[in-house]
């Protein structure tokens, strides 16, 4: 997707036309993935693309049988 979209390119009111945007949706428990994630995207793409890190992931009912993500992320996470 980086080759076809190319560099971000802005127009006259300095709005974006063209650009990769990842986003990542942290989980509980798992903290050192967005670190290896974001490492791996900068390390293969440099800053040719947009990261967004997001937080908000809300447990469901139907999670109460993985307890592991039956929480919120913390702030440490």
């Amino acid at each position: 997707m980086v080759r076809q979209v190319g560099n971000e390119t802005f127009d006259k009111h300095c709005i974006m036309n063209n650009d990769v945007n990842v986003r990542h949706l942290s989980l509980p428990g798992y903290f050192q993935d967005p670190k290896n994630i974001i490492r791996y995207l900068y390390d293969t793409f440099g800053d040719t693309i947009y990261i967004n890190l997001m937080n908000q992931f809300t447990q469901l009912s139907d999670v109460i049988k993985y307890p592991e993500l039956n929480r919120r992320v913390t702030d440490e996470e």
